[in-house]
């Protein structure tokens, strides 16, 4: 059988009419035989016929020119599908990492020299070592020929917490890093001495080099780690710990302890008003009515706030209910969680979470207010947020009148200064105690006698300057993001306000979420697809 004939039937170097010597069929005459390894420019095949029909026999990796056809790479003489072609001996993988064999690698006639030279005529230029190109051809599997260096990506710092206790109510990331600002109403309580958290720093990582000598750069980032050492706590080396005993706090990069006021049982005519102005406070029992907490750092509360006065400059955690039909409200610097609110007044920069549901209260966040889950319900009064509003069941069947509202960044902004008013009106008197320019001043050097009233003052002066800078980014901004998001059903009776426009329900949707629609300038409803 012709060497033509075996062309057109797609034979490769490895079928049986491999190998044969060269023949003229045609007008085509191969000059190597089928199954040789060539290199570039190598003529392997000519014709005294028409030109346009040879260069319609050029397959891969093969030109025309001048009568001849030339291998336009190193690799072996095939002919597939009627055509000349060159098929290489190696392929790089798509990360340039590795040289591997291919099938023709395996023919019988192509030697450890040949898959050298093909590995240089693909430029690799890293050192080739003769023992892997053995070892593929003598296997015949398609192990790698060379290899290039991977580079070894860079890792951030971790902090690591110590505190056995509090990782089960904290929110650990994927790269198991601690986000200390949402826990549940356990406290992080440590003794002096204890460790509170170790950092790790990262690792520069190192470069890596491709087949053909390019350098590869680490991918991540090996930053340092901005984790400073607050008030109460020391660091040693790589290890925080704890300067006095108290309870653990971590916001925007400050580690501390604070320290905190413990209450074992009620706030009421047996303990008296709370003011722990520069500290954190934790209570056993309820808040009794008409008495006050008013706390520097996180209020923790394990029962409930009965028409009481609740400011916090930081959290608010209440175990039971905010119950305040009669007067008392809760504020907060940082966010407020409560098991359910009736008839409550309720601020908070933060987000505001209530599970139980939301009955007859007013709510204003400067965050989110949510309220989902199979209990999760806004039943009558007012609830306002700035970025958005999660609840389960919003009014009910008997149309009781209930405002769910997305605020302007004005509403905001008065918002926040509402939350300001008292604090720059504590820190005015604290002024006129310690006297001008206190902030400036060095801790070490505070007399005794004003070490208090100088905690006090620069922690609600740190509290003041972070709501004046939010307070000022809002002032301008007409942001028209912000969602109301219904996730069972929303009844008659409920009015929707985003930025202004309003949308009284006049019958009951199901699992729909309320946007603004610029272009309407209107607010609008979708369906929620899960």
């Amino acid at each position: 059988m012709l060497k033509w004939i075996s062309g057109l039937l797609g034979l490769t170097q490895n079928d049986e009419n491999a190998n044969r010597p060269p023949e003229t069929v045609d007008g085509l005459t191969t000059l190597v035989e089928v199954g040789t390894v060539v290199g570039e420019d190598t003529p392997v095949a000519t014709t005294t016929g028409d030109p346009e029909e040879l260069r319609k026999k050029c397959g891969l990796g093969v030109v025309y020119e001048d009568g001849e056809i030339l291998a336009a790479r190193h690799g072996v003489l095939a002919l597939r599908s009627g055509k000349v072609a060159v098929l290489p001996l190696v392929r790089i993988s798509q990360d340039r990492l590795q040289a591997l064999p291919t099938a023709e690698a395996f023919g019988d006639g192509v030697k450890p020299s040949d898959v050298r030279r093909a590995l240089l005529a693909a430029g690799v230029a890293i050192p080739i070592e003769a023992g892997p190109i053995r070892d593929a051809l003598r296997s015949k599997e398609a192990v790698p020929l060379v290899r290039g260096t991977q580079p070894v990506s860079a890792t951030p710092p971790r902090l690591e917490l110590k505190i056995e206790t509090e990782l089960a109510t904290c929110k650990q990331s994927a790269a198991g890093s601690v986000d200390f600002r949402k826990r549940s109403l356990d406290s992080t309580m440590v003794r002096r001495d204890d460790e509170i958290a170790e950092l790790h720093p990262g690792t520069a990582g190192s470069k890596g080099n491709d087949l053909f000598g390019n350098v590869i750069e680490p991918t991540g980032t090996s930053e340092q780690d901005t984790t400073e050492a607050g008030d109460g706590v020391r660091v040693e080396g790589n290890h925080y710990f704890a300067d006095v005993g108290g309870r653990v706090t971590y916001d925007r990069g400050v580690l501390c302890v604070e320290p905190v006021v413990c209450i074992d049982g009620d706030v009421d005519y047996h303990s008296g008003n709370v003011n722990a102005a520069s500290l954190g406070v934790d209570i056993g029992g309820d808040v009794r009515a008409e008495f006050e907490v008013i706390a520097g750092g996180r209020i923790t509360v394990k029962g409930s706030v009965e028409n009481a006065l609740v400011r916090s400059g930081g959290d608010v955690n209440v175990g039971g209910g905010l119950i305040c039909p009669h007067g008392g409200s809760t504020t907060a610097r940082g966010g407020v969680i409560a098991k359910f609110t009736n008839s409550a007044k309720v601020r908070a920069i933060g987000d505001i979470e209530v599970p139980g549901g939301i009955t007859t209260s007013e709510i204003h966040s400067a965050s989110h207010v949510t309220a989902s889950g199979r209990r999760g319900c806004i039943v009558g009064g007012i609830v306002s947020a700035a970025a958005g509003i999660t609840v389960n069941r919003a009014g009910s069947p008997g149309g009781v009148k209930t405002y769910l509202r997305i605020q302007t960044p004005e509403q905001t902004c008065a918002h926040i200064d509402i939350i300001l008013e008292p604090l720059l009106a504590r820190l005015a008197t604290l002024a006129g105690v310690l006297g001008e320019g206190a902030e400036s001043w060095n801790a070490a050097d505070v007399p005794e006698q004003l070490n208090d009233d100088y905690k006090e003052y620069m922690q609600i002066f740190r509290g003041v300057a972070d709501l004046e800078e939010r307070n000022e980014a809002l002032h301008g901004d007409y942001s028209l993001g912000g969602v109301i998001r219904v996730e069972g059903i929303a009844h008659p009776g409920v009015t929707i306000d985003i930025h202004g426009s309003h949308l009284e329900l006049q019958d009951a949707m199901k699992k729909v979420e309320f946007f603004y629609d610029t272009e309407l300038e209107a607010v609008a409803h979708r369906s929620i697809v899960r």
